[in-house]
């Protein structure tokens, strides 16, 4: 009897922690997978499904779109909003009158495909309270797989094993850069390029359409990164190197540098480009206490290390080096050393005041 009541306690406890941890709704995205041609609407439905017989009440998240345009918001029969989400901001807290025990559709968002990449539709900060409470729940988003991306993936493929100077080449190049034009992610064409042949017609178009897509930018962290990315052996890596040399220039902060710096191979070419530009900067430099402070982010046995410690003890061997700790403590000491000669001048003024009262207290006493 023991035995039984034992094993009946166990297993209430065991289904009392699987309600505990199981997810009474998911909230989801419908089509999950759409393959779209580029220009063409797409309904997404945003769906509160009940797991269980639990009630969904209320749900409140946010939709995030990437490579989708929002076209236009419809809220769902039956439900109230708190706030409502837009294509301007597709935030949302939104009411199931009576809630539901069922599925029901949320709201629903018409979306285009804004470009020739993939693109997704995924949820963030996502709540759902049943009477009262929140549950636990989970959910999924949609994919858009770019029919436009994927006949140019093929295109280029087939130009790779295309026969040099034919008829074929001409007209596959041609469609190729159409459809580049709409393609305006870097780390797409990096990922064909690694896949192209050196030098190949291939090569040559992607990498005119790499030098257009890096024009604007300005940011070197971006490009270091596209070049820790790459296969040193990549078509990419003499344009993102020309790239970077050419906006270092617009860096004047060590710090900067060095934290791009160690984060590189050290015998990469990005990272040599960046070595010169820090060596440049340290030629104004006068304070050994700086050099210091760079040399604590970096290996001392680096190239740029040994640099850098050299410079610092050229500093301090010429003796213009501006060394503020130890300038602030001679500072210190000046300072005691003057307060101590007030006191001393201060505690001589005592003596002679009472050197005086003294005598003065001898006289009035010769005065009897």
């Amino acid at each position: 009897m023991k035995k039984y009541l034992f094993l009946s306690i166990i297993s209430i406890s065991l289904l009392c922690a699987l309600n505990v941890y199981a997810n009474n709704a998911l909230i989801y995205t419908s089509p999950s997978i759409i393959t779209q041609d580029m220009g063409k609407s797409t309904r997404i439905s945003v769906i509160a499904k009940s797991q269980g017989g639990e009630k969904i009440c209320v749900v409140k998240g946010s939709i995030d779109l990437q490579g989708l345009t929002c076209q236009s918001v419809t809220i769902g029969s039956g439900v109230s909003y708190l706030v409502k989400p837009t294509c301007d901001n597709l935030n949302f807290v939104l009411g199931i009158q009576k809630c539901t025990t069922s599925s029901k559709g949320i709201f629903y968002i018409m979306v285009e495909m804004s470009g020739a990449e993939d693109g997704t539709a995924t949820f963030s900060g996502l709540d759902v309270v049943s009477v009262g409470q929140s549950i636990n729940f989970s959910s999924a988003g949609s994919t858009f797989i770019s029919k436009a991306l994927k006949s140019l993936e093929d295109l280029l493929s087939k130009l790779n094993n295309v026969a040099s100077g034919s008829h074929t080449e001409e007209i596959l190049e041609e469609n190729i850069k159409q459809g580049l034009e709409s393609v305006n992610n870097v780390k797409q064409v990096l990922d064909w390029l690694e896949d192209a042949k050196p030098g190949s017609k291939t090569s040559e178009i992607l990498k005119e359409k790499l030098e257009e897509l890096l024009h604007p930018i300005k940011d070197v962290k971006e490009i270091v990164d596209y070049l820790k990315e790459i296969d040193p052996a990549s078509d990419a890596k003499t344009i993102l190197e020309d790239k970077l040399e050419s906006i270092t220039n617009t860096i004047d902060d060590a710090k900067t540098l060095i934290g791009l710096i160690s984060a590189l191979n050290p015998e990469s070419e990005a990272r040599k480009i960046l070595e010169t530009k820090l060596k440049s900067l340290t030629g104004s430099i006068d304070d050994a206490t700086e050099i210091l402070d760079w040399l604590e982010d970096l290996d001392p046995t680096s190239e740029i290390g040994k640099f850098l410690k050299e410079k610092y003890n050229q500093l301090v061997d010429s003796g213009t080096a501006v060394i503020e700790p130890i300038q602030d403590a001679r500072e210190d000491v000046e300072d005691i050393i003057e307060g101590g000669k007030e006191i001393v001048d201060n505690v001589t003024g005592v003596v002679d005041i009472v050197k005086d009262v003294i005598d003065f207290i001898k006289n009035i006493f010769n005065l009897f």
